[in-house]
């Protein structure tokens, strides 16, 4: 089974309600560390499935050349 960045974040939400359950200071800690790594973990797992997705040049460019960049803005006017 593959792990998902929702689930991770889930597992952090659950460690953040158990520290704030607890009155031990030392198990407090330990589940606000826990928490820390499942997001730590969760943002990993988001970054390794954005970085392998298929990525083409004409999906990112939306406006043709000379929109973006602002080429021949003032073609028409004498300089």
């Amino acid at each position: 089974m593959r792990l998902e960045p929702k689930e991770c974040r889930l597992q952090a939400l659950t460690c953040e309600r158990l520290a704030q359950r607890s009155t031990s200071p030392i198990v407090k800690g330990a589940y606000a560390d826990l928490a820390k790594n499942w997001l730590k973990v969760a943002d990993e797992i988001q970054a390794a499935n954005n970085a392998a997705k298929p990525f083409t040049y004409r999906q990112k460019e939306k406006a043709p050349y000379s929109a973006r960049t602002g080429a021949y803005k003032n073609r028409g006017s004498a300089a």
